[in-house]
């Protein structure tokens, strides 16, 4: 049956247990509660190291699967078998991002599981390891990829895949394909529930697939999709921050929550782990502030890249370019850093239209708090772009007009602050201005792929002319290179 898990654990509780649970969804931090209390329920503590089996669900079978719920306990209670990121004839589309997220985590247990849900996704493909090879007789391209599984090759996916090709050589790793289900099905649907219980867990599932039916069917299912829009997002971890706070008799002002958000994004897992953090520090003071926020949540990278487009966006070229050095030791890539300025000015020319329509409505002003933005201008923003039609269609031929004439969506897209902040900032900068910096974008990124010249020198060189509004290096036929 679906449901929410609250409703399985009361049924838990009050002694009605199925003989499979799968937990699915995006949303990582809930499905990760959800679970705890599922084998806090179904598992006393005491019995636990005997009678619970963890299984990778990148790496298990369900043949092995099925032996562990087989085999009884040694000593008497209920066996549960929990298989995490369970493959369950998932998108591959879907499973490849979720490789190149799990890599983006960084440990080496971390790469070893995102080589692990490769070879599945090899499997599944019938295509050899050496389809991850550089340049190997077997070795896929990307309209390879785009054509057998709809995966749209990104430009640094060739360098992760040919080191992954590597890892899984020297470690043994082989793509395998995903068994077949039917024992399984079948157990599911005769278990004694008093004896041994599956519990799956999963970021995506096809609802089509035979062992998700059969679970609907026989089992309980939870499915935990992130919330769709900033909009949602937001008011979901502002709930569970909220929830925390009640608990602990304390509240945090506008300003820290929003601090928070910037520093956390929308993972409520990070914001809750970060919030247990602040209870602890600020003790028995009943507010958290924005000093709490500064003094307990760490620096990131995210927070990096917002101060590099906010000292570029104050053309501050000091700042942009010791955040241009601090971000490209840290990792990141000179062309993800090209894109970053290329979406603020994108943004900011964007937001220039806006401000214009605006002030003529008496709905925007240099001046404007974000607290009165938030309920005078946001709601308009919204409501105007509703009531457009799309803007032109992109050409491929001229970048320019490109970002110029792309729909403006993107700009409510944005979080409040980021499209007030965009607000503010474009009065810095003329349309002249923007449209000059964007075709010295194009020449840069055009250099960077080309090898003609160092990228780290030449994005340096691009944000100074920028900010400085240099008429010599605002030429990109004249750029030194």
């Amino acid at each position: 049956m679906d449901g929410t898990w609250e409703k399985a654990i009361s049924g838990i509780r009050k002694g009605k247990v199925h003989s499979a649970y799968l937990l699915y969804g995006e949303e990582e931090f809930n499905i990760s509660r959800a679970l705890d209390a599922l084998i806090e329920e179904l598992v006393p503590k005491q019995d636990r190291a005997l009678n619970l089996v963890t299984l990778d669900g990148a790496e298990s079978t369900w043949e092995e699967v099925l032996g562990h719920l087989r085999t009884l306990s040694m000593f008497g209670g209920r066996k549960v078998v929990l298989v995490k990121d369970a493959r369950l004839g998932t998108n591959l589309k879907d499973v490849f991002k979720r490789v190149r997220a799990t890599l983006q985590e960084g440990s080496e247990g971390k790469r070893r599981r995102a080589t692990a849900i490769m070879m599945g996704i090899l499997g599944d493909l019938d295509w050899p390891l050496e389809a991850l090879s550089d340049g190997g007789l077997d070795a896929r391209s990307p309209d390879d990829w785009e054509k057998a599984a709809s995966i749209k090759i990104e430009e640094d996916d060739p360098r992760w895949m040919a080191n992954m090709y590597e890892y899984a050589r020297s470690e043994g790793l082989l793509p395998r394909r995903a068994d077949d289900t039917e024992r399984l099905e079948k157990f599911i649907g005769n278990a004694d529930p008093g004896e041994a219980v599956l519990v799956l867990t999963s970021a995506t599932a096809n609802k089509g697939g035979s062992i998700y039916k059969k679970i609907a069917d026989s089992g309980v299912v939870c499915g935990f999709e992130e919330p769709r829009g900033d909009h949602l997002r937001r008011a979901s971890l502002k709930n569970e921050i909220e929830g925390m706070l009640v608990k602990e008799g304390k509240k945090i002002n506008r300003d820290a929550m929003e601090r928070l958000e910037l520093k956390t994004g929308f993972d409520l897992r990070r914001a809750a782990v970060e919030m247990e953090k602040l209870l602890t520090f600020v003790g028995d003071r009943k507010n958290v502030t924005v000093e709490d926020v500064e003094a307990v949540v760490p620096h990131t990278k995210e927070e990096s890249v917002f101060q590099l487009t906010d000292a570029f966006a104050q053309k501050d070229s000091a700042e942009v370019l010791r955040l241009t050095d601090q971000l490209i030791a840290e990792g990141h890539h000179p062309l993800e850093l090209l894109g970053v300025i290329h979406s603020l000015l994108r943004s900011l020319l964007l937001a220039s239209s806006y401000a214009k329509d605006l002030s003529r409505q008496k709905l925007w002003s240099g001046g404007m708090s974000y607290g009165e933005f938030q309920k005078r201008t946001w709601p308009a923003i919204k409501k105007s772009v509703n009531e457009k039609k799309p803007g032109r269609k992109k050409t491929k031929e001229d970048r320019t007009l490109e970002l110029e004439n792309a729909p403006e969506p993107i700009f409510p897209g944005l979080h409040p602050f980021v499209a007030y902040k965009a607000l503010k900032d474009q009065s810095n900068f003329t349309g002249p201005e923007l449209i000059r910096g964007f075709k010295l974008l194009a020449a840069v990124d055009d250099r960077v792929k080309r090898s003609a010249g160092d990228p780290q020198v030449l994005i340096e060189q691009a944000v100074l002319a920028i900010c400085k509004n240099d008429p010599v290096f605002l030429d990109e036929n004249k750029f030194p290179g």
